[in-house]
């Protein structure tokens, strides 16, 4: 079962594809606590289906506008794609601009649930979530934009400086990019983050209170 979360306005969603995205954004995290940028009322944390990937969820003490949450989920180095998505939703998604699809029960009862055993990018996956129906409605299966993969540059394309033409750009072959992908961890800036992680890999359910 898939437990489903709308981001409410008094929390904000994190998803940290590495260890070095969780560390920066435990990084940007203190710094915003430290500052007073954020009020947080709690921190919670947990791993999600990929290898060294986890969910952050700030529970703040107060909302705060929804592009400005947006905004921070770009600073904490959230992925981009779902930011993008999120600013999407905002002009045509009442409410549910940012969501969690989750393995386990997180910090509170989920918003809704589905029972898909693939994952929610093709559309005849998206199409039929009830899930999706429920909090996106007609929008569940929009793709707002060109997905680039995991294709990593090689280097090898020439870019003239100055202006570029489109016909140029589109001449560049898929042979130009490596298929290989290598998942390069960085090494975790200080103790709390290597904590974290340890709890991570046990599958804990870790929460921080302020």
């Amino acid at each position: 079962m898939n437990c489903w979360y709308s981001c409410r306005p008094n929390e904000i969603f994190l998803d940290l594809d590495s260890m070095r995205a969780i560390a920066r954004g435990l990084g940007v995290l203190r710094c915003a606590v430290l500052n007073k940028q954020l009020k947080v009322q709690s921190v919670w944390l947990f791993a999600s289906r990929q290898k060294n990937h986890a969910h952050l969820i700030i529970e703040l003490k107060e909302p705060i506008p929804v592009l400005d949450r947006i905004a921070w989920t770009l600073w904490f180095g959230s992925d981009r794609l779902r930011a993008a998505y999120a600013i999407a939703r905002y002009q045509r998604v009442l409410g549910n601009t940012e969501l969690f699809c989750a393995p386990r029960v997180y910090h509170r009862t989920p918003d809704a649930f589905c029972h898909c055993k693939k994952k929610h990018k093709d559309r005849k996956v998206t199409a039929k979530c009830p899930a999706m129906l429920h909090l996106l409605g007609d929008e569940r299966s929009a793709d707002y934009f060109a997905r680039t993969g995991r294709k990593i540059p090689r280097h090898k394309i020439r870019v003239p400086w100055g202006k570029v033409s489109v016909s140029q750009i589109l001449k560049w072959k898929a042979s130009d990019y490596s298929m290989e992908r290598k998942d390069a961890i960085g090494t975790l800036v200080g103790s709390m983050a290597e904590e974290l992680w340890q709890n991570l890999k046990h599958e804990t359910i870790t929460k921080y209170r302020t």
